[in-house]
């Protein structure tokens, strides 16, 4: 009824009224029902004459849902999320809003959108929704679940400092670069900064079994069984075939790869006092009446 708003995440039914997309798929036996047949006879109007009588009673109806989207945070996110990929001249891009302490997805927002009741003019690489079946590497955000580690370690404190190398620093074969020439900042400066050789003088202190755990814990490289079809894991290699390279890269979030659902919610987790909640999407199921079945 809000033409593309939310689009990605109820999705949309072939001809004979099975989900091909997002909720409409994922919770097609709930929403559709069964059908039930009545025998009958058509006049020469085409108006059915039921030969056995009238029915007693309709085939039972499909199940409705409540979501959690919030339609105007949702209306405002597609609104700015459409405007930050023109102004960048990107190809695509999604938005997750989500409340910290009870998991609950306020808005999904996947561009380039599309019309749910038009579907077929678009295609399969419009249809899917980005935000939990795209993986990309998230770059420096993932210094934050790096710094969390070593504060939980007991390894660090924020005022704890790095030797940042003027710049450059070389581990092996690489060399790894900061944007800006850097001595001695604290834990506290190279995630205000984004110092990448910091972030590696971290993950070397803390090592890439006890990162590897973290970056688990975080829900990394795991569904977040959201109920979306096509959600995909990402990518986190074990940690016994990391090289020292691969831990460098790793604590600058290179290396490896997320969701854009993943993320949020392990970001979520930090505003949670370090509880990961399960993303919560349909908030409730109802019957024809209204009443709450689930």
């Amino acid at each position: 009824p809000n033409v593309e708003l939310a689009g990605h995440v109820i999705g949309f039914v072939g001809r004979d009224h099975i989900g091909l997309e997002g909720l409409e798929v994922s919770q097609d036996l709930i929403l559709r029902g069964h059908s039930g047949t009545l025998p009958g006879t058509k006049d020469a109007r085409g108006q059915i004459i039921y030969t056995h009588g009238l029915p007693a009673e309709s085939p039972p109806q499909g199940y409705s849902m409540r979501l959690t989207l919030d339609k105007r945070i949702q209306y405002i996110a597609e609104k700015e999320l459409k405007k930050t990929v023109n102004d960048f001249e990107a190809k695509s891009g999604v938005t997750v809003v989500m409340e910290p302490k009870s998991g609950e997805l306020l808005a999904i927002g996947v561009y380039p959108s599309f019309n749910p009741n038009s579907f077929s003019s678009y295609g399969p690489s419009v249809w899917r929704n980005r935000a939990i079946t795209d993986a990309f590497e998230p770059g420096s955000t993932f210094k934050i679940f790096l710094a969390a580690a070593a504060l939980e370690e007991g390894l660090v404190d924020p005022n704890d400092l790095f030797y940042c190398e003027q710049g450059k620093y070389r581990i092996l074969n690489h060399t790894v670069h900061d944007l800006k020439k850097f001595s001695w900042l604290s834990l506290e400066q190279i995630l205000r900064f984004s110092s990448n050789i910091g972030a590696v003088k971290v993950a070397e202190k803390l090592g890439q079994n006890r990162f590897y755990h973290y970056v688990r814990t975080f829900g990394f490289g795991s569904s977040t069984s959201i109920g979306l079809p096509g959600e995909t894991a990402g990518l986190i290699r074990p940690a016994d075939e990391w090289s020292p390279v691969d831990l460098a890269a790793a604590s600058f979030g290179q290396g490896l790869s997320v969701s854009a659902m993943q993320l949020a919610m392990a970001l979520g987790a930090v505003a949670n006092d370090g509880l990961l909640m399960r993303p919560l999407l349909i908030k409730e199921v109802v019957d024809g009446q209204g009443r709450v079945v689930r």
